[in-house]
């Protein structure tokens, strides 16, 4: 079994109740919301999701899933976009384990330098200018 077949969507899912007669007017790409009737295995599901409008009762569209069997109203990632993902979230947590090391560093030199200023004070007033 596919272990990503739950994420696609399933050619044979059917809409039920198409809004045919809603306008489209708060959706950004003309989709309304129907009502889907899809199988997945034995057991026959039925949900809402978006669809373009206009369609007739019994069209075929397909539909995404989660993985409880779920309708869901975004679209699984592509190989590009899982590419960038990837990319992204390495990057990030390369950041995190690196970031620490310059961190510390400036720690280390603003204590060493508070050290020597302090030194500095105390021996200053021995050493100080003797010109005048």
């Amino acid at each position: 079994m596919d272990p990503l077949s739950h994420r696609r969507g399933d050619p044979h899912d059917e809409v039920t109740d198409a809004a045919a007669d809603v306008t489209a007017r708060w959706s950004t790409d003309g989709r309304v919301q129907g009502s889907a009737r899809w199988t997945p295995g034995q057991t026959p599901r039925t949900g809402h999701t978006l669809v373009k409008a206009g369609l007739e009762a019994g069209s075929r569209v397909t539909v995404c899933r989660d993985d409880r069997g779920r309708l869901t109203r975004a679209r699984p990632a592509g190989p590009a976009e899982g590419h960038v993902e990837a990319a992204l979230f390495g990057s990030a947590a390369a950041l995190a384990v690196v970031a620490p090391v310059p961190g510390a560093g400036a720690v280390a030199r603003a204590r060493i330098d508070r050290r020597r200023m302090a030194r500095w004070d105390r021996e200053w007033p021995r050493w100080g200018p003797t010109t005048g």
